[in-house]
């Protein structure tokens, strides 16, 4: 056996001096897990909290059942897509703004915006053929 002491280089290794391929998988998990941590710490630091109370004035025009509609839809939604959409439509921010705000490339809001719009429509869509079934008699 030899007499080389084991240090935190070479204490997973197969052979003093060399790198098992074991150590590596782990070295390189390891360094995964870190960046998801921060990854997920910068996107939840810059999420800013929007007021509850709706746009200034009520719009008699969209009903219960729409908003319900609405709300169902926004649940099928992933929180980034959520937040690009509404930072979008109901703040009215500019997709550069929106970039700088959620910490991503300004070609990803445009993606997310894209995808969260499309995922609302076939929501809204799938949520009005249900309704559509259960109102008509059996």
């Amino acid at each position: 056996m030899s007499n080389v002491p084991r240090t935190r280089s070479n204490r997973h290794s197969s052979s003093p001096g060399g790198s098992s391929h074991g150590s590596v998988i782990r070295s390189a998990f390891r360094h995964g897990s870190y960046e998801e941590h921060r990854r997920h710490r910068r996107w939840t630091s810059r999420i800013r909290v929007l007021p509850v109370d709706g746009p200034a004035s009520a719009d008699p025009t969209v009903s219960v059942d729409d908003r319900d509609t609405l709300d169902r839809a926004f649940l099928r939604l992933t929180p980034q897509h959520r937040a690009v959409f509404v930072l979008h439509h109901y703040a009215g921010l500019p997709l550069v703004d929106i970039a700088d705000i959620v910490g991503v490339p300004v070609g990803t809001v445009k993606s997310r915006l894209y995808h969260a719009i499309r995922s609302l429509r076939a929501a809204i869509v799938a949520d009005s053929q249900v309704d559509s079934t259960e109102a008509r008699p059996a």
